[in-house]
């Protein structure tokens, strides 16, 4: 849970590759991966969204896709963060 200014994003993205950039593919319902709660009934305001969330894979594999999915039903909040999913070939 940090940003790409924060130091352990640096320290991951010295020894592996962000997934995000050199997908293939980016498959974003949103953009961003963390949405906050918000009342049941109302989609996350976009002024308290961020990205938060990585997935980092070692330099030379190939990613096919990237995907920030939308998760956010009718009247359930499972997390206040958006699920991110990677399809890698090694």
């Amino acid at each position: 849970n940090c940003s790409e200014r924060d130091p352990p994003y640096a320290a991951a993205a010295a020894v592996m590759e962000d997934t995000r950039g050199t997908a293939e593919q980016r498959l974003h319902a949103y953009s961003k991966t963390f949405c906050d709660f918000s009342p049941i009934g109302r989609p996350p305001q976009p002024s308290s969204e961020m990205t938060i969330d990585y997935i980092f894979a070692s330099r030379g594999v190939r990613v096919l896709r990237h995907c920030i999915l939308n998760v956010h039903l009718p009247r359930v909040q499972l997390s206040d963060h958006r699920p991110v999913v990677v399809d890698l070939v090694c």
